[in-house]
């Protein structure tokens, strides 16, 4: 079932992508954490601006490709603590981004609030 909008889901790319950049910041991460929240937020904001939706800057990808990047970041971010040994309050931002963006990618609706219903086919 999607039921969150994509204009919310536009709020939620940048605001996850800043606090992805910040984390390391805020907490005192270092090392592979903090590389892969700085990667992961800066690609975030990208593929957010590139996206066809309200909150896209470039509008070039599609939102159903945009959904499934979501839901590739979020495994890769819940994942990584485990592949990279990474234990303790260092993984806890992981988790939580990952989370967020597997569970945005799940129930976010792919067709944007402003698109044109879909034409009848026969």
């Amino acid at each position: 079932m999607r039921f969150l909008p994509t204009r919310l889901h536009g709020v939620l790319d940048y605001l996850a992508g800043i606090g992805m950049l910040a984390t390391p910041f805020l907490m005192g991460l270092h090392g592979a954490p903090a590389l892969l929240l700085w990667l992961m937020g800066a690609g975030a904001i990208l593929y957010a601006a590139l996206t066809k939706y309200e909150l896209g800057i470039w509008r070039v990808m599609p939102m159903n490709i945009h959904l499934g990047l979501d839901v590739l970041a979020g495994l890769a971010l819940v994942s990584a603590p485990f592949m990279l040994g990474i234990v303790g309050r260092d993984a806890l931002p992981l988790f939580g981004f990952g989370a967020l963006s597997l569970l945005a990618g799940l129930f976010t609706r792919a067709a944007t609030d402003d698109a044109p219903p879909d034409m009848l086919r026969v």
